[in-house]
């Protein structure tokens, strides 16, 4: 089962919903009933590239904060 603390489900425009990952902040799917992503979401496995945007992305962030 998906953690639901790990994803966030947007409503767009055109009446579909988008479930996007905290982990890594890729859109791990696009489906008509926000109850469908529930099965993208389970099988959801962060890439790697992604997860090493995310770090740096963090680090970039930490760096310019001390400004």
């Amino acid at each position: 089962m998906a953690d639901r603390a790990r994803f966030s489900h947007r409503h767009n425009a055109n009446g579909t919903y988008d479930s996007i990952c905290h982990r890594c902040f890729s859109t791990i799917a696009t489906e008509d009933d926000p109850n469908d992503l529930l099965l993208w979401e389970s099988a959801h496995v962060c890439e790697s590239e992604n997860l090493q945007r995310t770090v740096q992305l963090r680090e970039w962030i930490e760096e310019h904060e001390k400004f």
